[in-house]
């Protein structure tokens, strides 16, 4: 986590600190610079999952109609909990990481904005990536309650996701900014492996029950994974349709 963490903070600042060196040389008058650039908090992550998802990006303003945004941040994936199968009983999580990478091309309405980007309604085609590496210490349980194995269970879960969004963003007191994506309608790859380091009787019926566990839990993961069936060796894939949908507080520079 600490090494993702570095790596997201060091690419930040170096776009900052060269985008910050383009903007001195910009200026539209004598009086006026122009800021071409808007540092952003993705406050989505934590709002519908905790205050330990952080969520950084950089929207670069190409011309009076077009900019680029870079959005990269460390996010962690909800804990199963125990009442979500009768087969597991999980003791405690071990490791809980995660990371997003996504990008934007936005074409700003001329016609209906009034201002220059990045201010007002605009269209975007994009890319989102999800990766994370999760490890619980579980019971695996009988039908009868009792006790079969305890286990460890590695979860790795890749998500990616192409679309076409459309939003809108605020601009006031000139270096604010508020950027709303409301409509991103995507088509994405989803992987996820499970991984028990025992072997049982029953293990395919405990691979369902965690895959159900997982969706019962994130209902957006349950709709992803309806009629969805894990392999013998662990592995889920799927092509499905997705959806994205972001909150993003900007300062602009």
């Amino acid at each position: 986590m600490q090494r993702q963490l570095t790596i997201i903070l060091s690419s930040l600042l170096l776009c900052t600190i060269t985008m910050a060196q383009e903007r001195d040389s910009t200026v539209l008058s004598s009086d006026t610079k122009e800021y071409k650039n808007i540092f952003k908090w993705n406050v989505t992550p934590q709002l519908l999952w905790g205050g330990s998802n952080l969520v950084f990006g950089v929207e670069r303003k190409l011309s009076s109609h077009r900019s680029f945004s870079i959005n990269v941040g460390h996010l962690t994936f909800l804990k199963m909990l125990n009442e979500e199968s009768k087969l597991l009983n999980v003791l405690k999580t071990n490791k809980n990481t995660g990371f997003s990478l996504a990008f934007d091309y936005r074409f700003y309405a001329k016609k209906r904005n009034k201002k220059e980007a990045p201010d007002g309604l605009y269209w975007a085609p994009f890319f989102v990536s999800y990766n994370f590496k999760v490890q619980n210490e579980l019971e695996l349980l009988r039908d009868d309650n009792t006790i079969e194995a305890a286990s460890i269970l590695d979860t790795k879960i890749n998500a990616f996701n192409v679309g076409i969004e459309v939003g809108y963003q605020f601009v006031f007191k000139k270096r604010f900014a508020f950027d709303m994506i409301l409509i991103g309608p995507a088509f994405g790859y989803y992987k996820a492996k499970f991984d028990l380091d025992v072997t049982v009787q029953s293990e395919s019926d405990y691979l369902e029950a965690i895959k159900d566990a997982l969706a019962n839990r994130i209902p957006l993961l349950g709709d992803l994974l309806e009629n969805e069936s894990v392999t013998s060796d662990g592995n889920l894939s799927a092509f499905k349709p997705g959806f994205r949908y972001v909150l993003q507080i900007g300062y602009r520079f």
